[in-house]
């Protein structure tokens, strides 16, 4: 209490007792919370709330147009012998390809279809992605929605735009004055305000879809690190993180992170041999990436009649190309027939689903090739096919089709079709 003249102030503070014993859950969230603070501090940024921390301005290798960065996933877990500190070194791909241009493909890859049509399927395509902020201090952040409004348009104050406001504070000039801006999610939870991002100043992360099966396992080769690496990564963090201040706190609290990594015991389980069909067998060492392209699968019983069902504009030459060549050398019966929509309604579609099952055709499993601004009616669609019409689905978009690795996709695509109907692919 402070006395000040005739007036008196009172400073109050609360205080939380935690009992670990009582409340493991709330003591889990009190740690996991200080680790976030702490690796801030150390310029790691988390991604979302996956525990993933990443430093955005540290070392990052480049390869094919992708850098990859180095991080760590930790957090602090419950189990029979106490609170651990669990933690693993992660990598974090990103593009060198910025937002603005991949909007720019994406219209081009959808030119001829109307500004609505376009809007409705870029959104689906960028909402929940990361991005990463290619300018000051990068972080990431998660896409929330796309807003079709100029950066000029959007005042920050009297006669600040949020144009002029990344020049004057990060010296960044916008090019594009029409480009959409990103409305992401806020990096503190107690933030409600709107935060917007100019796709012009952003890259896009992850692997792009149209990276063909080698340019992947490349990817994955420099991503995967050998054990001693990961133990001398995960050592060197363990060392930053001692003399923190965070770490003090906790040693006040009369708990204290040991810097020495624990060693478990365990031994290395076989992995069974894939049987498939007509005595052939999967070739022991690729049990976890082998192609079932070219053998019979191990059990065929169920005959696949397969109703295709799409929008008018939609090429299906090459995906039914595939479907066909494939599914002679699985070793499967398939019948296939094409549904074309009249109009762009879910009545149509099912209208569509009933006369498959209905007709002279016997469907027996549907196709649906939904357009990408229809993959919230996902769901729906699934739901309404079991109950109503009481026929089996497998779903794809408009969009996967136009990739180049159509051919391994579509052969994915059918096995689990071909799964779905009650055949075997192979045994152990």
């Amino acid at each position: 209490m402070e006395f000040q003249a005739d007036h008196r102030r009172v400073h109050v503070k609360q205080v939380k007792i935690i009992e670990a014993a009582s409340n493991p859950k709330l003591l889990l969230s009190f740690l996991n919370n200080g680790l976030q603070n702490i690796m801030r501090r150390l310029d790691y940024t988390e991604i979302g709330r996956t525990g993933r921390y990443f430093n955005c301005n540290g070392e990052r290798q480049q390869m094919d147009n992708l850098y990859l960065y180095s991080g760590f996933k930790a957090n602090f877990v419950h189990l029979e012998a106490g609170y651990f500190l669990r933690v693993d070194s992660v990598k974090k791909v990103v593009r060198t390809e910025t937002v603005l241009e991949y909007i720019d493909s994406f219209y081009r890859m959808y030119e001829g279809k109307d500004r609505d049509e376009k809007r409705m399927a870029l959104k689906e395509s960028l909402i929940g992605t990361i991005v990463m902020t290619n300018y000051g201090k990068m972080q990431y952040y998660k896409v929330k929605n796309v807003l079709f409004i100029k950066g000029e348009e959007v005042m920050l104050d009297e006669n600040l735009s949020m144009t002029k406001y990344y020049y004057d504070k990060y010296k960044v000039e916008i090019h594009k004055p029409t480009q959409p801006l990103l409305e992401v999610e806020p990096k503190r939870r107690y933030n409600q305000g709107l935060v917007l991002l100019f796709p012009e100043v952003c890259l896009m992360t992850g692997i792009p879809s149209s990276f063909d099966e080698l340019r992947r396992k490349k990817i994955s080769e420099c991503s995967i690190r050998n054990p001693e690496d990961k133990v001398s990564e995960i050592q060197s963090l363990m060392d930053k993180l001692k003399p923190t201040e965070g770490i003090n706190v906790l040693q006040q609290l009369g708990m204290d992170v040991n810097p020495n990594m624990s060693k478990l015991i365990g031994r290395v389980i076989s992995v069974p041999r894939l049987q498939l069909g007509g005595n052939n067998s999967v070739e022991s060492g690729k049990e976890a990436g082998f192609n079932l392209h070219s053998k019979p699968i191990y059990q065929y019983k169920h005959k696949v009649c397969l109703a295709v069902i799409y929008f008018h504009g939609t090429k299906l030459d090459e995906l039914l190309e595939t479907f066909r060549n494939t599914s002679k050398a699985l070793g499967i019966e398939m019948r296939m027939k094409t549904f074309q929509l009249a109009t762009r309604s879910l009545k149509d579609m099912e209208r569509q689903m009933k006369e498959a099952l209905s007709g002279n055709f016997g469907g027996n499993i549907c196709l649906l090739i939904l357009p990408a601004n229809w993959k919230s009616d996902y769901k729906k669609l699934k739901k309404y096919a079991i109950e109503q019409v009481g026929i089996l689905t497998q779903v794809m978009t408009d969009l996967t089709l136009r990739r180049r690795s159509l051919m391994s996709i579509a052969t994915k695509v059918l096995l689990q079709i071909v799964a779905k109907r009650g055949n075997t692919l192979w045994v152990p």
